[in-house]
């Protein structure tokens, strides 16, 4: 039996992955993929990459773009010695995988796929946070699991700093 890990692997969206048979039991999710996800990354409104099989079926997505946070919404310990103006970030806008692979550690290889890409995109443009929304409970204890701590007052909204993500790109370096 091989690694499912490395029978899927990670690309952007292209024209050519099948995408309306993915269902990770979310509609939210499942509709953003199959009617705006490749649009939206045409456009840059948000770059989106698929976890994909050799048939090119969608087993997996994630979205990230450019965003921002208020400094006033940051938790004391993280808002020492930042400028009181929004703060540049990365979103982590969806994550989702298929009911057929969930918990085998694809959800796993998509965070780090993402949070490696974003760690790059920090070497060339200002991301001090990455920012996830969580759909509800269930991802939010996902996304805490691997390091992301909650907002003050914004229970499923989510942070992690770029420098604990450049740490685990980069740990000759910390």
């Amino acid at each position: 039996m091989t690694d499912l890990s490395e029978e899927l692997k990670v690309e952007p969206i292209d024209k050519k992955h099948n995408v309306k048979v993915f269902d990770c039991g979310k509609d939210s999710l499942n509709t953003y993929l199959s009617r705006f996800a490749y649009k939206n990354d045409q456009s840059n409104i948000s770059k989106t990459f698929v976890l994909i099989d050799d048939n090119d079926v969608t087993h997996g997505y994630y979205s990230i773009c450019a965003a921002s946070i208020e400094f006033e919404d940051l938790p004391n310990d993280l808002a020492t010695r930042l400028p009181k103006y929004p703060i540049p970030c990365a979103r982590l806008a969806r994550l989702a995988i298929t009911n057929s692979v969930k918990g085998k550690g694809m959800g796993a290889k998509l965070l780090i796929d993402a949070l490696q890409k974003l760690h790059l995109a920090s070497k060339e443009m200002g991301i001090k946070f990455v920012v996830v929304d969580a759909l509800d409970e269930e991802a939010k204890e996902f996304y805490i699991h691997y390091g992301f701590q909650s907002l003050p007052g914004k229970n499923l909204t989510l942070i992690l700093p770029i420098e604990t993500i450049n740490k685990l790109f980069n740990p000759i370096y910390s």
